[in-house]
């Protein structure tokens, strides 16, 4: 434009100068245009009208999104809720099961306690009717020895008032028979009938002599029955004795395996009271672990709520306070464009008076080349076309 043209016209410095500052001014009016048009009213409300509807769509999908986060809280609520009585129920189950089965553990318990104490009630009264069976036949024996002392006494009696016969000639070492002794005559007294026995009878060596061979007879008799008594003794106490270790080997079987059955009972009863600690143990660290996860789930939906919460409450802080940023924006615009404008008015008067103070230069110079006439008329016509131009513009 008019700077161009003077550029065109002139290779001066001065001009060069005048042209870049002419450039800058053209710009900084444009953008003030530019800011000045973008600021005003119109296109503020334009754009809020063209905005209302995507603020619309906006709260339509933030409250949306609520009511889903709403639904999605409640329903994990409710999972967490029908979770944790499900595991309620299954620990109450549990527990009934461990308390029945704890009941005919205890019940079995006391049978095999009452059948424990049987035994040994049976035991003892084998042992008792044992020890009085050894008692009795004790008493047997020793009745036996004192009717079998009796009885020989007796036969040692009966033989001797049988071999001795009265008379004086009897030879010695004989015996006559007649085994009745004589009644004791009339007219004598027990004394001297005892005297005429007595004096009737053989002498005690001789007796002696003659009974020596009876007694040992009677006496290896008598080894013999005690030595036969003692075989029986022997082979009694032998039977009785295994008898009694048998019963103590089959009462040591019984025990030994009832213990190793009480044992294994136990043992299964532990391993199975042990894999219900576990199981339990994993199931309430597997719930505690839910919870903590349901409760992180629930904190997270809270901040998050509380996030959107403090976004929509920005938001329509924003969307109340923007009539008032806008009418403060455009009136801080309309004074900035006031004050580009005078501003601009002012260079532009600057720039004028250059060009004006320029144009009289360049006429002062034409006509002090066509009054001296030492120019070619080539650059003469130049410069005049230029000045042209520059008027007309």
């Amino acid at each position: 434009m008019p700077s161009n043209q003077v550029s065109t016209g002139s290779s001066m410095d001065t001009t060069s100068n005048d042209k870049k500052l002419s450039n800058h001014m053209s710009r900084r009016f444009e953008a003030a245009l530019i800011a000045i048009g973008e600021s005003s009213g119109n296109r503020a409300r334009v754009e809020a009208a063209h905005l209302q509807g995507y603020y619309a769509r906006g709260l339509h999908n933030a409250e949306k999104a609520q009511m889903d986060l709403l639904s999605a809280q409640q329903s994990l609520q409710d999972a967490h809720k029908n979770f944790r009585k499900e595991r309620l129920d299954q620990m109450s189950a549990n527990r009934n099961l461990k308390s029945l089965q704890k009941s005919e553990d205890l019940v079995e318990h006391h049978t095999l306690m009452r059948q424990k104490d049987e035994l040994t009630r049976v035991a003892l009264r084998n042992e008792l009717a044992i020890s009085e069976t050894k008692r009795l036949r004790r008493e047997l024996d020793r009745r036996q020895a004192a009717t079998d002392l009796n009885s020989g006494v007796d036969n040692f009696e009966l033989n001797l008032r049988r071999l001795v016969r009265p008379g004086d000639k009897a030879k010695e070492g004989e015996m006559g028979g007649g085994e009745d002794t004589p009644p004791m005559p009339a007219g004598r007294t027990p004394l001297e009938h005892m005297d005429l026995m007595k004096s009737r009878a053989p002498a005690n060596a001789n007796l002696l002599a003659m009974s020596q061979p009876y007694l040992k007879s009677i006496h290896a008799a008598r080894i013999e029955e005690l030595d036969a008594r003692r075989e029986r003794e022997a082979r009694r106490t032998k039977v009785i004795v295994e008898q009694q270790k048998g019963l103590k080997d089959a009462e040591e079987k019984s025990a030994a395996a009832a213990l190793v059955e009480r044992l294994a009972k136990e043992g299964e009863m532990e391993r199975r009271q042990a894999a219900e600690l576990w199981r339990r143990e994993g199931d309430e660290k597997r719930v505690d672990e839910e919870e903590r996860l349901a409760r992180e789930k629930e904190y997270q939906i809270v901040r998050a709520r509380e996030w959107d919460d403090s976004i929509r409450r920005d938001a329509e802080r924003l969307l109340a306070t923007k009539d008032e940023r806008m009418a403060a924006a455009a009136l801080a615009a309309a004074e900035n464009a006031k004050r580009k404008a005078a501003l601009k008015r002012e260079k532009s008067r600057l720039f004028a008076e250059k060009v004006v103070v320029q144009l009289i230069q360049i006429a002062e110079r034409l006509i002090a080349a066509r009054a001296n006439k030492r120019r070619s008329k080539s650059p003469g016509c130049r410069i005049a076309s230029g000045l042209d131009d520059l008027v007309k513009e």
